[in-house]
Parts: structure tokens; sequence; C-alpha cells
């Protein structure tokens, strides 16, 4: 109460020393228009646009700020308030401040106050939100007893109209008459005109609704419905509607979704029903608008220069070619800017990407210069960010197409041609021409990316209906007439007799499973892009249908190639598309459709189907933290909220580890296999006996800068700490015999903090592998001297391209000198280090976060674990399978076979087929 009462007494003069007196006509206007705020809510808010006008005027005044700091966010507090009582549709207070930061020189001031803002902390701001409420509540009483009195300045020609009062004088459904008759001489059909008349009216009703949350809710759930009939008439009748004018009539700038929780999945009868009752049978009146004179300030012409894009071209005037294409560029790229392009692709934006193609080639350093010299000139000339993204964008498009073009029908002389920098530009000229107006070529590329993005919408939409239509029925004998039957199917998959229509491919087949679920397969598909891409974006982890989440597919079957898709794969299905001419490609729910269980485990998934779960041994409660394979023992232990030994030969639970090992986060075997190093964040290191089952040793004098446990070395009494250094830590001593700073440490940071990522010792403990962020592997000589202590010298740094962010580090098991280095990346390098060569490089599918290598027995199989654990075959450098799971944190194989163990949630053993 004490701290209450001094706030009080800080803030007794509030009104006396702040309010400035006068405000814009526009923020009464604003306030006023709002039917649904009370006389004591407009004091609130023009008392606040009062306040934040001081704050503006004080803005260098700091001493001033702080004793205002504190009442003025309370005030806010109630402006936020009041619109929650109202449910307004706006951030009122946003609204409030434009109406007081009419010029640019205004706005910049708003925007040094709000960075001083966040400096300045005031006594009584982190009270507890009871308290406060309890200041809000006296603070207005204060403000009602002793209301500020100010002048209203005139309206400014600066600032829209903001009395929002006038939309509620005109008649109910009606729209402006000048609306209305532009909609009605279009040349289109009467549905076409129905439908621009239903949202002209949706628009209108929407903004005399603006301070009426519930009728907000249905107009905008009806504009969704009204964009779903519009798909209907589409498909059935055929009528392209004017996107650009349906835009404007939507006004698309006004955002409802994040407001409301709004139906957006309908079965065809609804939208059937929705349209026959809401669009022929809308009744619309008119309008006529008030003739308002406004003034206009004249639109200056942009004065563009350019001079970094100039400084940056002047580099080719020594090559007379080169020279003429920079002055073509620069021109070129200066009247696109003046003129205001557009995003749709041009002619002009082919053009600029030829001549920038023909000035910097291949090399992506140049082209990145080029970049960022006209992206400054845009930032300091003040061009709009949207201005000069039209003529990315244009260009973005323009590669896209060509590069899909060449994909599907392989490389076009008369682009070859286009991009030739030693053609004419006469030429040049001719050829962009032809290329744009050649209709029935571009038509083909986008025939079939159109094709294709609608045989994914069919498996969207059909698995949807299914969901929708057989939640927790079996389906085992559906076919397509049963299918179309039932209504999975919507009219604009079927031709005219009613069939399935293929969009590409011979065949669609809708079929049951044994189990009671569906299978949906696309007969014929073409080989390449056009089957990998198709499979990728079919793909349907979860299914989301009428607010509802239902389990997804199970696998896609890729002529008899199971795959369960996952972003990681695509190389793998790019891979099979490749090797047959036509595909045949199905998406299988295998069981009925069930709605989704959050609460159930994520079960162990093999991507392709080429290993076999031979059991799951354990699972565990939660995902352990850490583990550590003892290969003398052929056992590894597992800490989490538990602590458990397993025997990997005999694939299963041995025992548990002492209750004291529970919640640690690292361990590590020593290599003999007889000590147990387990570290905890208390700073305690135990040592645990492996023969005798006891903890043998605790390790509590710990150094305060070292951090946690990382390995044993190799002479069985040294053990690893990480922190800001490495610190070697000798087990019977209990005292630190050296330590190692690395000195890519030392480097400027540029991207990020250089850090440790990994560590490795070679075989006979005298050098020491420390792996980074940074693109860089240290190398450290390491002797023992005869008092005990460790003699640490600086060797090299491997450092290559290829490496990028180290993973992990590893030795081949039987070739001296070969260095396994797995990357963050998608890159797995193996490396002779003895002549700082790289061996052989191996690409997984995506990026895998490689963090452990393991080797088969037989040195035929390699076990990547990262994000997920996968499978190589060193004999074909090929994946042979992925396994996904729910965290899975190791994996070793099985001594003598090439069976292995994946280490998760569940511990689970896997056999290759």
């Amino acid at each position: 109460m004490k701290q209450i009462i001094l706030i009080l007494l800080f803030t007794t003069s509030l009104f006396s020393f702040y309010l400035s007196n006068t405000l814009p006509k526009e923020t009464m206007q604003i306030i006023n228009s709002f039917d649904c705020f009370s006389k004591e809510d407009k004091i609130v808010l023009s008392t606040y646009v009062l306040a934040l006008k001081y704050r503006m005027e004080h803005v260098d005044d700091k001493d001033a700020l702080i004793k205002s700091d504190l009442d003025y966010w309370r005030f806010w507090h109630l402006v936020s308030d009041i619109q929650s009582e109202c449910a307004l549709h706006y951030n009122f207070d946003n609204y409030l401040e434009d109406t007081i930061t009419s010029t640019v020189a205004e706005k910049n001031i708003l925007k040094k106050l709000r960075r001083v803002e966040g400096s300045i902390r005031t006594d009584g701001s982190s009270e507890s939100s009871e308290r406060m409420r309890k200041y809000d509540a006296k603070l207005k009483g204060r403000l009602l007893s002793n209301i500020p009195t100010f002048k209203t300045l005139p309206k400014s020609d600066l600032l829209p109209d903001y009395d929002l009062t006038t939309e509620k004088k005109y008649k109910k459904n009606s729209i402006p008459k000048s609306l209305y008759n532009t909609i009605n001489e279009m040349k289109i059909t009467e549905i076409e005109k129905n439908i621009l008349f239903r949202y002209a009216l949706l628009k209108e009703e929407r903004i005399r609704s603006y301070d009426k949350p519930k009728e907000r809710k249905r107009i905008a759930q009806e504009i969704i419905y009204l964009e779903e009939c519009e798909k209907y008439y589409d498909v059935y009748l055929e009528v392209k509607f004017n996107q650009n004018f349906k835009r404007k009539l939507i006004n698309s700038s006004v955002s409802y979704s994040n407001f409301y929780p709004l139906k957006k999945e309908f079965l065809p009868k609804e939208v059937k029903d929705y349209c026959e009752n809401n669009i022929t049978k809308s009744k619309i009146t008119t309008y006529s608008l008030k003739k308002e004179i406004k003034k206009q300030s004249a639109v200056k012409k942009p004065s563009i220069k350019l001079e970094n894009l100039k400084k940056f071209l002047h580099q080719y005037k020594s090559d007379e070619t080169k020279a003429k294409y920079a002055e073509q560029y620069f021109n070129l790229m200066k009247k696109q800017l003046e003129k205001k392009s557009t995003s749709t692709p041009n002619s002009e934006s082919l053009k600029l990407l030829r001549l920038q193609n023909c000035l910097v080639g291949n090399d992506n350093k140049q082209d990145f210069l080029l970049i960022m010299a006209r992206v400054k000139d845009f930032r300091l000339e003040g061009i709009k960010e949207t201005f000069y993204k039209n003529i990315f964008n244009s260009q973005v498009w323009w590669k896209t197409t060509i590069k899909m073009k060449e994909d599907i029908e392989g490389k076009n002389k008369k682009l070859t041609h286009f991009f030739d920098c030693n053609q004419t530009s006469s030429n040049m000229l001719r050829t962009a021409n032809r290329y744009k107006t050649n209709k029935r070529s571009m038509r083909s590329t986008e025939t079939i990316a159109s094709d294709m993005r609608m045989a994914s919408s069919y498996v969207g939409d059909i698995f949807k209906y299914y969901a929708g239509t057989f939640e927790d029925k079996p389906t085992p004998n559906i076919n397509n007439k049963k299918a179309i039957e039932a209504g999975l199917v919507t009219k604009k998959m079927l031709d005219k007799n009613g069939s399935l229509k293929t969009p590409f491919g011979r065949d669609i087949q809708i079929k049951g499973m044994p189990k009671g679920g569906m299978s949906l397969t696309f007969y014929d598909i073409p080989k390449g892009k056009l089957c990998s891409d198709f499979i990728m974006f079919g793909r349907n982890d979860n299914i989301y249908f009428n607010g509802k989440t239902y389990t997804g597919l199970d696998y896609i079957l890729l002529n008899n190639n199971k795959i369960k898709i996952k972003h990681y794969v695509a190389k793998h299905v790019e891979r099979l598309c490749a090797k047959k001419e036509k595909n045949i490609i199905s998406f299988v729910k295998e069981e009925t459709i069930t709605k989704y269980n959050y609460r159930l485990n994520k079960s162990l998934d093999s991507a392709f189907s080429n290993v076999t779960k031979i059991k799951t041994f354990d699972t565990n409660k939660h995902s352990p933290y850490s583990y550590s394979y003892n290969h003398t023992k052929d056992t590894f232990s597992v800490i989490g909220g538990q602590s458990k030994l397993y025997s990997s030969q005999k694939q299963k639970l041995l025992s548990s580890l002492p209750k004291k090992f529970d919640n640690s986060y690292s361990q590590s075997y020593s290599p003999n296999g007889k000590y147990l190093a387990v570290g905890r964040y208390a700073k305690k290191i135990y040592i645990w006996d492996t023969e005798k089952n006891k903890v043998i040793k605790t390790i509590v004098d710990v150094p305060k800068e070292a951090g946690s446990l990382i390995m044993y070395l190799n002479d069985n009494k040294t053990i690893l700490l990480g922190g800001q250094k490495l610190y070697f830590l000798d087990v019977n001593s209990k005292k630190v015999i050296g330590n190692i700073e690395p000195k890519f440490m030392k480097s400027a940071r540029r991207f990020g903090w250089p850090r440790m990522t990994t560590f490795l010792e070679s075989k006979d403990g005298k050098t020491f592998y420390i792996g980074s962020n940074v693109n860089k592997i240290e190398r450290w000589n390491i002797e023992k001297t005869d008092s005990g202590q460790l003699n640490i010298n600086y060797k090299d740094t491997i450092e290559n391209n290829e490496i990028r962010e180290v993973g992990c580090l590893s030795f081949h098991p039987t070739i001296k000198d070969l260095l396994i280095i797995a990357s963050k990346n998608k890159k797995i390098v193996f490396m002779d280090i003895k002549n700082n060569k790289i061996i052989k490089t191996l690409i997984s599918d995506e990026y895998m976060n490689s963090k452990e290598v393991q080797f088969s027995d037989d040195h035929n199989y390699m076990l990547v674990i990262g994000n997920a654990a996968v499978l190589w075959d060193l004999k074909t450098n090929t994946i042979i399978d992925i396994i996904n799971g729910d965290k899975i944190i190791g994996g070793a194989f099985i001594p003598n076979t090439s069976n292995f163990i994946t280490i998760g949630k569940d511990i689970s053993s896997w056999k290759i087929n």
C-alpha cells in the first residue's frame, strides 16, 4: 500500500505539468465517430493523445519524460481497456497516433520518443497487476474530477477524413452509384456481376459496422463463403473473374482472419446452398456520394541518381563490350524506377536479367555486390520497398519460368540465343518480343504447372472430404463410383461423362484398403521434376478440416517404393522419379481415418521401408538427455529422467543406474570400459566402476569456469570439461592439469559468436582435434610431463569450404589418417589429414545436423545421427534409409551384424531388408 501511495504522491501534479492544450480536429473526429465510447471514454482517449503530444514536444528532455512516464503508460493501459470493451477491429491507439503525426518530421520525432522510452525505467512500473488496476482506477477518478481543457485545431489537408459516422447515414443494402454503374457497364456475365455486387455490398456493410464486432464477424465469414462460391462458378460455368477489381472490392488491406475464429473448410453442398440463396437473390440499392473538393499536393517526379550502382558498374569501363552492357543496364534500371514499374513480368525485366547475366555471369560474389549496390541506392534515395521489389519479383518470375521450361522441355534454342551476350542489341529485342508473344510455348509450361497444382489439390480435397464423411468408418469397398456418390469428389474433378477427370497421366483410381482406409492412385505420371514435385506437394502429414485434425497419409507408393514423406527425402524422391519414363503414384491412408491424438507417442518411422524394426525393447517416459557406449562390454547407458543400462548384443534392459545419475546431462565411458563418468550441472562429477557396480569417486571441486563433462581421454585417467576454454581434469588428483583456448575463439565476430562444436583425440593420445562453427578444425599437440601436467601446443588448422559448421569428428576404423568430418549442412567429408586432401564427399538429402558417426563391424554401413538416424551404404555411397522418431539422440551397430540400434524415447533395434 505504501508503494501505491508513493506512486500517487509522485504523480500529484499530473495534469498541471504535461498536457498540451491543442488537438487536431481529426483526433476528436475519429473519437466521436464511435458510438460505443461513453463520455468518460472520450475524455480518457483525448487525454491520452494530449499526454503523447507533450512527450513528443519534450523528447529531448529526459527529466520531463521520466516524470510523466508512469502516468503516460497507465493512460495507454486505460485506452487498451476501452478498446477491448468495445471489441474494436482497429488498434485504436495507432489510429490516434496517426492524427498527430501528419508530417515526416513528426513521425521521426515519435520514432525517437519510442527509442528513448525503451531506456526509461520508472519506479512502480513493475508492481503487481492488481495494484496497478487500483492505480488505474484512481488515475481515472482524478482525471474525471479535473478534466483538462484544450483547443481544437482546424482540419488538416495532410490527413484523411476520419469522420466514420457519415457511413451510417446511407441506406442498408446500398452501394455507391458510381460503383454500381462501373460493375453494370462491365462486359461480363450476369453471375459475375451479381458476385461483384455482393463483394461491393459486403465492403460497404463492413465499413458501416466498424464498431459492431458480431456483425463484422458475420461479414468476414460471408466473404470466405463468397470466395468459395466464386470457385464453384469458376469450375462449373467457367466464369473467370476480374481479380484486380475484385481485390479492390474486398479491400484486402483490412485483415479479419486474425481476429475471429472463422470457418474455412466446406463440403460442396454447403457452398452450393450459399450460392443459390445469396447471390442471385441479393437486392441492392444505390446512393450518391457528396462531392468534396480536396487539395492535392503536386506529385513530384522522383530524382533518381543510383550513385552506388554507377560506382559498381564503373569497374567495367576498361572492357568496351561490358561497358556498353553496364550503360544499358543502368539506363534501363533508372527508366524502370522512374515509370514505377509493376511486378507483372515484362520484356524490360527480362532484358535487365539478360544484361545482369552478361555483366556478372556465374560469379556469385559479383552478382551479390550488384544487388546490394542497387538496394543501397533504393534505401538512400527513399524509394519505397514495395516499389523496387516489383523489379526483383518480375525477374524472379522470369528465372523460375525459364528454369521450369528447361526442366520439362530441355534447352530452348531461342532462350539460348537470347542469353548469348555476343548478339546485337536489335537481335536481343526481337528475341525478347518473340519469347514474350510465343503464347503457345509458354502455355505448355504454365498448363503443366497448373495441372500439377490441380492434381495436388485433388489429393488434399479428396482426403479432406473423406475425413469429414468417413471419420471412424472403415471403407474397404470404396471405389470411384462410390466416392462420387459420397461427395468426396467435387464437380471440378469430373469430366462431362461424370468420371474422374485426369489433370495429367492416364487414369485416377480410388480404392479401399483391406484395413479400412483408402488409396488414391495416379497412373503414367511423366518422369523428372513433374513426378517429384507432385509427390512432395501432395504430402499430408495431418489433415485439417472443419476445425478438426485427422491422422494424415500413412505413406506414398512410387512404383512399389514406399516413402514416408518428410522434408529431407526430396533427393531420394527425385532419384526414384528419374528411373522410369512413366510412374505410378499412390497416396495411401492404410487404416480407418481417425482424429489425431496429440498424446500418442510418435513412433520411429522408416522413410523408405528398406529397414525393418526388429523390436522396441524399452520406452522411456521422456526422451533421454545423453547416452554413452561401452565398446569393451557392448553395453550402453542412457541418462535422462531415469538412468538405465542396456545390452546391445542381447537387445534388452540390464538394470537401472544409481538414482543420483537421474537428470544428469553428460556422461562418458573410459576407453578401457572400466569407468563411467557422469556430470551434473551442480558442479559434481561421479565416477562409477562398471565392474563393482558402484560410485567410487565424486569430484566436487570442479573449476567454476569449467562447463559440462565432454569425454574420457585414452589414458583412462583424464576427463575433458568444456566452457570458454577446454579443461583437462586428472581424476585421481581431482585437479586441472592443462587447458586449451582455441585460436578461432578469439577471432572477430562476423556471423555469430565462434564456438567449439565437437572434439576428438587421436588413437595415440598425442593430438587433439577441436571442431568449430566457423569452418575450422584446430589440431593441438598434447604431451604429459613428469610432474603430471600437460604440455599443450598449437599445431595447425584444417580449413576447407566443404566443411562448414562441424557436427562431429571420427576416425575411420581401419584406414589410418582418414578423418570423417560430418558437417551440420548436407555434407559428410572423408579427408586424408596426412596430405590434407578430401577423398570423397557424401551429400545427404537435406540438412541432417549430424552429431555422431558409427560404423558396422564389416565397415560396409555407416550410421549418422542428427535430426534423424541416416543409414549409408558405403559400397555404393548412397542412403539406404532414414529413421525418424521422437528425438533420436544416438545409435550403435549390434556386434558382428549389420543390425543397429536407435536410442531415443524408444530404444529399438533394426535390420536391413
